[in-house]
């Protein structure tokens, strides 16, 4: 009797501790999920970690999704639990895992390394240090931290479409400024020099009116438009004449 009470007593705290772990886990990720900053995020999943018992984990990303195995980005490393510092160009050979400098000093562990992807795109992958039995904790954290890496990435990727596209409206409408300042200018110079082609027109008649000689000007239709004082004197003819 009293070895069934211990069984009993033993599942019951199995089983509390696994609805402990999997509200941990789900509180997780609706944390993750809202927040996009990739430093918060990593926060957030260290802390859940912790929690449930695993203080060393790694995260990379691929370079490029469509050739994997060429390089990643090692994004995040908790080692026993403290964040190491990684330069945002950290890169490596895929093949490698994880650097050497990375893992220096650590003692022998277990680790297990699971793909991040979501639908057919292969993001990276999740290296997690083997801390406990529960086998399905590990696959559930590797779905809840790819769903928040995936929404950030795209997230960060709409982010910086929409700064391009205001790139690309300011250098246009700079542009335009500029092009309406040049044919403002150019309509400016133009006005000049007609005023000035008037004045010497003006000048030019004025000068014509005490020559002696003859002088008109007539339009396509051979319409006078302008004739010297002797022109209508001896003709008898005005501008406006044909």
């Amino acid at each position: 009797v009293l070895e069934e009470k211990e069984v009993k007593s033993s599942m019951s705290l199995k089983s509390e501790l696994h609805e402990t772990l999997q509200e941990k886990i789900n509180d997780m990720g609706e944390q993750l999920v809202t927040e996009f900053d990739l430093k918060k995020q990593m926060d957030i999943f260290s802390k859940a970690l912790k929690f449930i018992g695993i203080d060393t984990f790694y995260i990379s990303m691929y370079q490029d999704s469509d050739n994997p195995m060429e390089k990643s980005r090692l994004i995040c490393a908790f080692k026993k639990g403290e964040r190491i510092y990684i330069p945002s160009d950290f890169t490596f050979k895929t093949n490698i895992i994880i650097p050497e400098e990375i893992i220096a000093q650590e003692k022998e562990n277990t680790y297990l390394v699971q793909s991040l992807y979501q639908g057919d795109e292969q993001m990276g992958y999740l290296i997690l240090k083997y801390s406990i039995e529960e086998g399905m904790i590990y696959d559930v954290l590797r779905q809840k931290v790819g769903i928040a890496l995936r929404i950030s990435s795209l997230i960060n990727k709409l982010k910086d479409y929409s700064e391009n596209l205001e790139k690309i409206v300011y250098e246009k409408t700079k542009n335009l400024k500029e092009i309406n300042n040049i044919l403002e200018k150019e309509i400016e110079e133009r006005k000049k020099i007609e005023e000035k082609l008037k004045k010497s027109e003006e000048k030019f008649r004025d000068i014509a009116n005490f020559l002696p000689t003859i002088i008109f000007e007539t339009d396509l239709t051979f319409k006078i438009e302008f004739i010297n004082q002797i022109g209508k004197d001896l003709f008898e003819l005005e501008e406006g004449n044909q």
